[in-house]
Formats: structure tokens, C-alpha cells, sequence
């Protein structure tokens, strides 16, 4: 299982050692419809940073392709990272059944964020407008217990929606 997650999440960004990004190559034109940085805008380092108050450092942000695609923020602390990912309402009813489903965390309906918003514990919010959901997770070890953790989530998944 080890092995998924590092595939996982070193297909998520990275070095493109393509001759299009070589030093001095010029830049190469995204298809239509895409950006270069997967989710990356949908919450930037700073406004993680602020949500949870200086709790974490962003040391890095990689996304991948076209919205969808995900964008992983690393965090100084720990071995600890943080996942943005927009999808599709089928995506956001696969999530939520099987978090739901595993009663690991206590479940917080949240107001304001789109038609429907959950927060599990501190470590997920899932939110659906439409056809358009949001998955916000935050993986963190070997740190302190945030005080922050629900509030934070609920702050970048309102920035986050609002951008979709």
C-alpha cells in the first residue's frame, strides 16, 4: 500500500523533464481547457498557512494538468501534507459514502459552502455545488493536536468553492 500512495502522489507533480520545460525551451502551450498547476489556485500556501494560524509551513506545492487534477501541499511539519482536489458531485458521493461509511471521525454538516458540506474530524471536508465538488484532506503526523483544524478546513473550503 506504501507503494500506491508514493505513485500517487509523485504522479501529482514534480520535475517534467520533457525538452518543451528545458531551461531556455519555449514554454509549451497547455490544451484547451487547462492549466499548468492542476488545483493549486484553489488554496494557496499563504491562505493555508493563515487558516490554521502558523500551525503549518508550506514547503511545497504540486499540481498536475487540468482541474481535477489535484494539487499536494507539503508541510514542514511532520510528514504531513495537505490535498485539494475539485471533481464531479459522483466523486463527492463516492467520498462522502465511504467516509461515512468508515466512522472514523465525527461527521459536522457545514452551511455556506455550496448546496452540501461535511467536515470529518479535522482531517477532510468534502462539498458539492451542482456537478462541481471539492475534496479538501489533510494528512498530518508526528505533530501537536490542532485547535484550528475544523475551522480551517471550513475557511479554505469556502475560499476554494468560491473559485470553482
Amino acid at each position: 500500500m506504501g507503494a500506491l500512495v508514493v505513485l500517487a502522489l509523485t504522479s501529482c507533480g514534480g520535475t517534467d523533464t520533457t525538452p518543451e520545460t528545458q531551461p531556455g525551451a519555449p514554454p509549451a502551450d497547455p490544451p484547451a481547457g487547462a492549466t499548468t498547476e492542476g488545483d493549486c489556485d484553489l488554496a494557496t500556501a499563504a491562505e493555508i498557512e493563515s487558516a490554521y494560524g502558523g500551525d503549518f509551513t508550506v514547503t511545497s506545492s504540486d499540481g498536475f494538468g487540468s482541474r481535477g487534477g489535484g494539487c499536494t501541499h507539503e508541510f514542514a511539519e511532520g510528514e504531513s501534507l495537505m490535498v485539494v482536489q475539485a471533481g464531479d458531485r459522483a466523486t463527492f458521493e463516492l467520498y462522502l459514502e465511504a467516509n461515512r461509511g468508515a466512522g472514523l471521525h465525527e461527521v459536522t454538516e457545514v452551511d455556506g459552502i455550496g448546496e452540501e458540506a461535511w467536515v470529518f474530524g479535522e482531517v477532510l471536508l468534502l462539498a458539492v455545488d451542482g456537478d462541481t465538488s471539492l475534496r479538501i484532506q489533510l494528512t498530518a503526523f508526528d505533530v501537536e493536536p490542532l485547535s484550528s483544524g475544523e475551522e480551517a478546513l471550513v475557511t479554505l473550503g469556502r475560499l476554494a468553492m468560491g473559485r470553482l
